[in-house]
């Protein structure tokens, strides 16, 4: 699939990948594709991995499964995968989280490349890793209290707290734009916090 710049989705879950030694640039440039389910792919013969996602700079949920590495059988860093970095805007962290497991941190793609698969560490257990979006502040002048919660989606400035959509569990964030965060007028009335 290399080049394949308009390629926007591809069913390629099914696969048996299990005797397959090279997957050096795969999906090379696929600047189009936003997803893939690579949760039944075995890349334990795989001696190299290299390029296979460079260039794919929409891939923005990846499915893993157990038998999934991005290293494969490689005996040099050189011919690991890593997935493109997560844009790092206003709308995500620049970082990876596995959406499947509410406890999981956002990881760096080099961090889930060298971490990944870790069934105890909900970080870089088996999911659907998708590109984290940061972490808002909602405060709730009835009761006082202050809860962070994770946008599913692109967070805009400006959206209000009943116009998004959230994901549960926690990840440490500082607040959005690196300047006051959206609550801190109204930290004195804070009586409570919610993670």
């Amino acid at each position: 699939f290399q080049n394949c710049s308009k390629l926007a989705s591809l069913d390629v879950s099914g696969w048996d990948t299990s005797g397959v030694t090279s997957m050096d640039c795969m999906f090379y440039s696929c600047a189009s594709l936003s997803s893939l389910d690579l949760s039944g792919w075995d890349t334990s013969c795989a001696v190299d991995m290299q390029h296979m996602f460079e260039g794919c700079t929409s891939l923005s949920s990846v499915r893993l499964g157990e038998r999934f590495s991005f290293k494969g059988a490689a005996t040099s860093s050189s011919n690991y995968a890593v997935l493109p970095d997560a844009p790092d805007d206003p709308g995500y962290t620049g970082k990876w989280v596995n959406s499947s497991e509410p406890g999981a941190a956002g990881v760096t793609a080099a961090d889930l490349r060298d971490g990944y698969p870790d069934a105890a560490d909900p970080s870089y257990a088996p999911g659907d890793y998708v590109w984290e979006t940061p972490k808002v502040a909602v405060f709730d002048s009835d009761d006082g209290s202050l809860t962070f919660k994770r946008v599913a989606g692109t967070y805009n400035d400006g959206d209000t707290a009943d116009a998004l959509t959230y994901y549960t569990g926690f990840e440490d964030k500082e607040y959005l734009f690196n300047m006051w965060p959206p609550w801190y007028d109204h930290a004195i009335s804070i009586r409570k916090v919610d993670f």
